[in-house]
């Protein structure tokens, strides 16, 4: 069963303590988010959180209680201070408006941000109906991991080349005719895998060989001439994780296309960006495809706070174009 849960905060204050410090601009100036506001703007923002009861500000996904409000001068601003704690931005403030909805009150005070979203969903996943999006987009060639290459790398981190080209081949065969040989690490079409340790792309593997990608070309290179091979699965299982731009936005009850998902709402994804970080539980192959069961975790482990899952269930590893859409960062934090 998918889980959406919304326990404690994912924003950069400890629930219960939001607020919101607007400064003073002149009565004619207009600014591109709320930052800077003249004193009636900011009475009318006090107003406006005064009658909503609750606050979602910035990336939180579980309301907050509105409990006192105030509009304090300060030098030459003016702030807005909710539960005696500041917030510095009126454009990523929420307040709820139609069933089901939060508001931008950020456009009602006249703000003008090019990131401003005028409303949002109460939840940032939903059920989704009907079958998942066909596939967008062109074809791309999966990445199966990553292959190491001792002999050409450590020459390559002293600036120089290898004393033995490395054989890339038109077949997964000793027999088969070498397209190129090469002395150069950069030849290759390259992926870090760890801190500053890099390795050739493999997009298919046939026992002891892998396909690799050099300029202008694409073969087969025989494990004998290589180092370890790292498979997806193994990054994904060893490494911090997260969705990448391409991912469909869907989260599936059950390693199976077919089961119900939920989906994150276009809206929340531009207010939290496009990478979401997860956190891997397990990894499965069904029918020849690799599924991921993850929390979707808002703020992610890098953030130094408390982590909330926002999300939680299936996603597949490879999108329908052949797009990786669980990816990890190989520098961790």
């Amino acid at each position: 069963m998918i889980g959406i849960v919304r326990r404690g905060k994912a924003g950069r204050l400890p629930a219960g303590l939001v607020g919101l410090a607007i400064a003073l601009a002149p009565a004619t100036a207009k600014a591109d988010v709320c930052e800077l506001m003249d004193q009636a703007t900011a009475e009318k923002a006090a107003e406006l959180l005064r009658e909503a009861k609750t606050l979602v500000y910035l990336d939180w996904f579980a309301p907050v209680t509105i409990e006192t409000v105030e509009v304090r001068p300060y030098e030459d601003m003016f702030e807005v201070v909710v539960n005696d704690a500041i917030v510095t931005d009126a454009a990523y403030a929420y307040v709820p408006g139609a069933p089901g909805t939060y508001r931008n009150i950020g456009l009602e005070l006249g703000c003008a941000g090019a990131d401003v979203t005028p409303v949002v969903p109460d939840t940032p996943f939903a059920a989704a109906g009907g079958a998942p999006p066909a596939a967008a987009g062109r074809e791309v060639a999966r990445v199966l991991g990553v292959l190491e290459l001792p002999d050409l790398f450590e020459p390559w981190l002293a600036g120089d080349v290898a004393a033995v080209p490395a054989a890339i081949r038109a077949g997964p065969a000793v027999e088969a005719r070498i397209l190129a040989s090469t002395r150069r690490m950069d030849d290759f079409e390259l992926t870090e895998f760890s801190y500053e340790e890099t390795g050739a792309t493999v997009h298919a593997v046939d026992g002891d060989w892998y396909r690799v990608r050099l300029d202008g070309l694409e073969g087969w290179i025989a494990a004998a001439e290589a180092g370890t091979f790292h498979p997806v699965a193994e990054l994904l299982d060893q490494s911090l994780t997260y969705l990448e731009t391409t991912w469909s936005g869907d989260v599936f009850a059950a390693p199976d296309r077919g089961a119900g998902r939920v989906r994150l709402d276009a809206a929340w994804r531009r207010m939290i960006g496009d990478v979401l970080d997860v956190s891997v539980n397990e990894l499965r192959e069904v029918d020849g495809e690799l599924w991921v069961r993850l929390d979707v975790l808002w703020p992610g482990p890098c953030f130094g706070e408390e982590m909330t899952v926002i999300a939680a269930g299936w996603v597949p590893a490879y999108g329908p174009t052949g797009s990786n859409d669980v990816w990890f960062f190989s520098r961790g934090c």
